[in-house]
């Protein structure tokens, strides 16, 4: 991609000259303009290279059933790697934290909180790089 950029800089570059001619007054505003193009193409090619990286699948998680007893699955999808699971209370105290080793595309897993009080509790999912925060509701 970065060739190409440049390749086409070079190509608008040699047209401007044989458009204006080569003299003093031609060079110099070709000189401030190529520094507004090279300008203009690092940043096409910053935006294609961070184009490539959106491609990433969007990290989610869905919590089911919800609201729920205690016990409930976690269904992750598009973390990859080790993976965190915590669940925390609105105080934000941890009640469960399990790590996923070498996680898939798309994992579940079971969570059992034993006798919880009726509540919201937040639900985060984390490999590092990216992070989903569901909510839950406790119910007795």
């Amino acid at each position: 991609m970065k060739k190409y950029v440049i390749f086409g800089v070079i190509i608008l570059s040699l047209a401007f000259l044989y458009m204006t001619g080569s003299n003093d007054t031609s060079l110099q505003y070709f000189l401030v303009n190529a520094n507004c193009v090279s300008a203009i193409a690092a940043t096409a090619i910053v935006a294609a290279e961070n184009a490539s990286d959106a491609r990433i699948e969007a990290a989610s998680a869905v919590v089911s059933p919800n609201p729920s007893r205690g016990a409930f699955k976690v269904n992750i999808t598009g973390f990859t790697g080790n993976v965190t699971i915590k669940v925390t209370n609105m105080n934000g105290a941890v009640l469960f934290n399990k790590a996923v080793a070498n996680a898939v595309k798309s994992s579940v897993v079971d969570v059992d909180l034993v006798r919880p009080p009726a509540g919201l509790y937040f639900v985060t999912v984390s490999n590092g790089k990216q992070t989903t925060t569901q909510k839950i509701n406790i119910i007795q």
